[in-house]
This record gives structure tokens, C-alpha cells and sequence, in this order.
């Protein structure tokens, strides 16, 4: 019951947020608070090729968070795997680039600082 209650809020949340005209898969603060189940609602209810202003998908945020199973995620629910940010990047590209200079900073994603 308690997670059912805890979809329904997300769902809401979710609907909230893209009413909007913001994405809850595109708020770091927000996704990293998130657990596995409420991410994946997330990704069932929010647009999963959405940019941010840079330009960044959730799979970017995903791949430079070093999360597989939310990239795992994203691309089975048909996230776009050629999209490029403004720098150019994909999100392996991402990926490797906040491997080579370290994935966190602050407890925030390379791409949040």
C-alpha cells in the first residue's frame, strides 16, 4: 500500500511538473532523491528525449552518474541513444568525460556543477 501511495504521489508529481513545462527526469536534486521505483515511474510518465537548456537528456544525466540500470532504463523505454548535447557530446561521450574527471563533486553529477 505504502508503495502504491508513493507511485501515485510521483504520477502526480510528475504530472505537476510537466504541466509546467518542466521535466522531474531533468532536476537532479530531484532524481537523486528518487528511488529505482520512482525513477522508473518517472521515465513511464515523463519525456525521456527531453533537453535540458545544455541540451542534456536524462540518459546524459544517467550515463554521467554511472547508473546502469537507470541507462538500462532509459533505453528500453526508447530514449534517444545518437541524441547530442550543445558540447557535442553523446551520453557515452558524457559518460567517459565524467569518468575522466570524476563522476561527483559536491554529491551533485558533472553535469549539475
Amino acid at each position: 500500500m505504502k508503495s502504491i501511495l508513493a507511485s501515485v504521489c510521483l504520477i502526480l508529481a510528475c504530472s505537476d511538473a510537466l504541466a509546467d513545462g518542466t521535466n522531474p527526469l531533468l532536476d537532479g536534486d530531484r532524481v537523486q532523491s528518487m528511488t529505482e521505483a520512482e525513477y522508473l515511474d518517472a521515465i513511464r510518465n515523463a519525456n525521456v528525449n527531453d533537453r535540458g537548456e545544455d541540451g542534456y537528456t536524462p540518459l546524459h544525466h544517467a550515463a554521467a552518474q554511472g547508473n546502469p540500470k537507470t541507462v538500462s532504463a532509459l533505453v528500453n523505454a526508447d530514449a534517444n541513444i545518437a541524441a547530442r548535447a550543445n558540447d557535442g557530446l553523446t551520453w557515452i561521450g558524457t559518460s567517459m568525460a565524467a569518468r575522466l574527471i570524476g563522476s561527483k563533486a559536491n554529491g551533485k553529477s558533472r553535469l549539475q556543477r
